[in-house]
């Protein structure tokens, strides 16, 4: 089955895109940079927890009620991202190699349970 994108909050400036992934309980979260507002990240949090403990549904395939999310931030260049997550409760679980032909760095896997 497809990923389902979903779009949570935001216009077309400023918007995070939550990707439902094969596991029912996480998602991922992208379209987030060095530039995100943390208030903005507070909301997509908080709407997320609603989200989680409303879901009554449980079947496969289903595109909310995610009680986790995970997002990749690139290190160095997404360094005041990775603060901005870590003060939003994230934290970082796994670090990984960028791909050959990409610029030196690292990848960070950041995740949070919002409930």
């Amino acid at each position: 089955m497809p990923e389902r994108r979903v779009r949570v909050l935001g216009n077309r400036s400023n918007h995070a895109i939550k990707n439902s992934t094969h596991c029912c309980a996480l998602a991922h979260l992208c379209g987030l940079g060095n530039n995100i507002d943390e208030k903005y990240l507070q909301e997509i949090l908080k709407a997320q927890k609603r989200e989680a403990l409303g879901n009554k549904q449980v079947y496969f395939g289903k595109s909310t009620g995610q009680t986790a999310l995970f997002t990749i931030v690139t290190y160095p260049d997404e360094a005041i991202l990775q603060e901005k997550l870590e003060r939003a409760g994230f934290e970082h679980v796994h670090t990984f190699k960028r791909r050959v032909g990409y610029p030196e760095g690292e990848l960070h896997m950041m995740i949070k349970n919002v409930i």
